[in-house]
């Protein structure tokens, strides 16, 4: 369906971009022209915005803060708000106090913040020519008033809107412009140092718990959603000021919870009394009538038996009927489908009961059978007895705006599927790519222990480094998916700092001393050392951070300082600081480089190499563990990477840390060879299958081999194992719904045989599938060696003993 905006016939708002960025200047022209509007000029200097707007009146001008020239945005917007009532809404990339202090005082319609979102443009644009429609609809409501019945008390108050940011966390003001003291007779100053306790008091009684319940509703709002309702606010000469805010979600805290609203309000107090007023002379009034069947509003008067009693020619046209027809028709069971009746029938009853105006949604039945989405605010007129007497209502057709939520719905749901249908191609991509990994570390490692001249072990070595650099990018790749996705948890215990940390920086020291580097490290004395955290993602992200340092430092040192940041007696935040003396960040890249895949530089890659994936899993790191991270540089002059991460503080002394569990001091034991085995082999890789039988036999263990999960059933019916080491994707049968098959017919006799996992699948959840379907242990490709025989002996125990702990 065609909105209003892009309809052949339809009035387009011109709006005239102010921009000296000719790429920021396009893609907002294609932006603003795709939501319906017309964009009538491009301009990119104050002084030519400044000329324009005395030759040409856009409805609405979109201006750039810095601009080149010696006019800037704000100076520009000063000079046509001074002559024009043009709505500006300002774009910029970045903004400091003292330019948000002037754009203030031009009293903008709006702000956009580069990059722009397209809904978020579209919200902007539609408040501020809404103002501007609205503002144009008092004066002429207000002419028309004043010639029809005569007296002089305005119809709607035509004072500039109240504008304000609200703080959801400290349930304050953090800011009011300067209409706060038309509207309310406040300065700015004095509503925005209000306490919670103190603003609640100017806040109407009867109105408090319906405001405070708005403002918990932000919890479920999505952004860019317009929320609006109406409340009364003591003026500072003691009356109350029934406003009507429109507020959107401004801001989100760093764990995503709402943070602060931005809203605009409207002075309705003189509008309502005047409704009120229009209705009840309406019934005695030709004229006035006269003036509600000229409104685009479209506007009905019912009774509670049903019987329509005046319509406007707006709402006719709405529903497609005549006078004559909606004389004879029910407004309820004649044009309100059945579904929608019962919760209609409810918000009328509301409205008896509580004799405030109702609003709500509901669809009208037009003439032809089509239905057309409404939204209506109902009133109730009673007698002097308090008896009702009548209903009236404005209807607004909502048909864009349930367009606009189905368009969301239907986004919303495209991202799903497509989230899944990237986790579903990271597992196939892990799988095929760990597979044959697989074969070439282990053939490699094998390789590597046969008699070589040194030519043949320089060259197998290299390729063995980078094997294990191809590894690692994968487990990135994968660690990202994980966390995107929100099936990565964190794993927390206690750890001593200083001994991990130490560990990590004698692993890069190697690095360090090959490129002729100081690597250096210092911790404030009064940190805590046994702390409760998860310390391998804290050394992952200390490994990422140092490793870049010394990557991209050409001499000199990288410093490592650990300090506190903050504590209590259950907690302390401390602070990580990795400086260097490299190439450095310049300005405009330093936020980029946290985004996956990204490189300060085109050429980063080529130069020192990297997927731009590390920076990027830090970040989503040091956030799951109740931090932030941020980066300062120069080119040429180092860089100075910092985060902060929240840890327990341990409650026991030194001496009183627990010991390994059981199962640690079990696992510790896996060296210990077990006796030689009798092992049933399901892997259907010949390269693979070729690789386990070396290593195993090498154990002494005796090993058949089955091609796939269906051979591996009929070898285990036909002959005894002590162990299966299963494949898990294998053609014919996999090796899920062969495991299953065992377990099946072992429930029947008893019995049971160890079943490990070997597959090249490592993502969230993979594991616990294979122990879901009656496996006992679990190993990823590619397999290492030690690890593989630890596995087998820790299997073979855990069967042995039937206390031990579940994998």
């Amino acid at each position: 369906m065609t909105s209003d905006k892009t309809s052949p016939n339809a009035f387009r708002p011109k709006v005239r971009i102010v921009e000296d960025d000719s790429q920021f200047s396009s893609s907002l022209k294609i932006i603003v022209e795709r939501l319906g509007y017309l964009v009538c000029c491009v301009v990119d200097s104050g002084e030519e915005a400044v000329k324009k707007a005395e030759t040409e009146r856009p409805d609405l001008i979109l201006m750039d803060i810095l601009l080149a020239g010696r006019m800037d945005g704000i100076d520009a917007a000063a000079q046509i708000q001074a002559h024009f009532e043009i709505p500006i809404v300002f774009t910029t990339g970045w903004v400091n106090e003292k330019l948000l202090q002037r754009a203030k005082l031009t009293y903008p319609a709006g702000y956009l913040l580069k990059p722009y979102e397209n809904r978020q443009i579209e919200i902007t644009l539609e408040i501020a020519l809404y103002v501007s429609k609205v503002e144009a609809e008092r004066r002429r409501a207000d002419r028309a008033v004043k010639e029809a019945l005569t007296f002089n008390q305005r119809v709607i108050d035509t004072s500039p809107n109240l504008v304000y940011i609200f703080d959801l966390q400290e349930q304050r003001n953090v800011f009011v412009n300067q209409m706060v003291k038309s509207i309310l007779g406040y300065e700015p100053a004095e509503i925005q140092g209000l306490a919670p306790k103190s603003l609640r008091q100017i806040i109407h009684p009867d109105d408090f718990a319906a405001s405070a319940e708005h403002l918990a509703g932000f919890d479920k709002t999505n952004d860019g959603e317009v929320s609006e309702h109406e409340y009364r606010i003591k003026h500072a000469d003691g009356r109350w000021v029934l406003l009507h805010s429109r507020e959107v979600l401004f801001s989100r805290t760093k764990d995503g919870r709402p943070h602060q609203i931005l809203g605009t309000a409207q002075d309705i107090t003189e509008l309502k009394r005047t409704e009120e007023a229009l209705l009840e002379v309406q019934r005695h009034d030709t004229f006035l009538a006269d003036l509600l069947e000229t409104s685009g509003q479209p506007f009905a008067i019912g009774y509670p038996d049903g019987k329509l009693d005046a319509f406007n020619t707006a709402f006719r046209r709405l529903i497609s009927y005549s006078r004559e027809e909606l004389a004879t028709i029910d407004w309820g069971r004649g044009l309100t489908p059945p579904e929608w009746l019962p919760g209609e029938l409810a918000k009328l009853e509301e409205l008896h009961q509580t004799g405030q105006p109702v609003r709500y949604e509901k669809e009208y039945i037009r003439k032809d059978g089509s239905r057309v989405p409404v939204e209506l605010l109902v009133h109730l007129v009673r007698d002097e007895g308090g008896q009702p007497i009548y209903y009236y209502a404005f209807v607004t057709d909502i048909t864009d705006r349930k367009l606009d939520e189905q368009a969301l719905v239907k986004a919303k749901m495209e991202a799903e599927a497509a989230n899944r249908a990237k986790s579903e191609f990271l597992a196939n991509m892990s799988h095929e790519i760990r597979t044959p990994m697989n074969a070439v570390m282990g053939m490699l490692r094998l390789a590597l222990e046969t008699d070589l001249n040194p030519q043949q072990r320089e060259y197998l070595e290299a390729v063995e480094k980078s094997s294990d650099h191809l590894l690692i990018i994968i487990n990135d790749i994968l660690d990202l998916s994980k966390i995107e996705a929100g099936k990565f948890e964190l794993v927390p215990g206690v750890f001593q700092l200083r001994p991990s940390l130490a560990n990590i920086m004698d692993i890069l020291s190697s690095r360090a001393e090959e490129k002729g580097i100081e690597l250096i490290y210092h911790f404030k004395p009064e940190i805590d050392d046994t702390l409760v955290g998860d310390v391998s993602r804290l050394g992952q992200i200390i490994y990422n951070l140092v490793g870049n340092a010394i990557k991209f430092t050409a001499e000199g040192e990288v410093l490592l300082q650990v300090g506190i940041e903050s504590w209590t007696d259950e907690e302390v935040v401390l602070r990580f600081a990795i400086t260097d003396t490299g190439c450095g960040i310049p300005l405009d890249k330093q936020q980029a480089i946290f985004e996956p895949f990204a490189q300060a530089d085109a050429s980063t890659t080529k130069k020192y190499g990297g997927t731009g994936l590390g920076l990027a899993i830090s970040k989503r790191l040091v956030q799951m563990m109740g931090g932030d991270i941020w980066v300062s540089s120069e080119p040429n002059q180092g860089s100075t990477f910092e985060f902060t991460s929240l840890f327990k503080r341990n409650q026991l002394p030194e001496a009183a840390v627990p010991p390994a569990s059981a199962k640690d001091i079990r696992s510790a034991a896996d060296d210990k060879p077990v006796g030689a085995l009798r092992i049933l082999l399901a892997e259907d890789n010949l390269v693979n299958q070729k690789l386990a039988l070396v290593l195993l036999e090498r154990q002494g263990h005796t090993v058949v081999i089955a091609g796939d999960g269906q051979k591996a059933l009929a070898a285990w019916e036909k002959e005894p194992f002590d162990i299966i080491l299963m494949d898990i994707q294998m053609p014919v049968m996999d090796g899920l719904k062969a495991t299953a098959a065992i377990r099946a017919h072992e429930r029947q006799t008893g019995r049971h045989i160890p079943i490990v996992a070997m597959t090249a699948y490592a993502m969230t959840g993979d594991k616990q599938r294979c122990i879901d379907a009656g496996m006992d242990d679990y190993l990823s490709k590619p397999i290492n060696i030690q690890e593989l025989y630890q596995v087998i002996a820790r299997t073979m125990k855990d069967s042995a003993d039937p206390t031990s702990d579940p994998v």
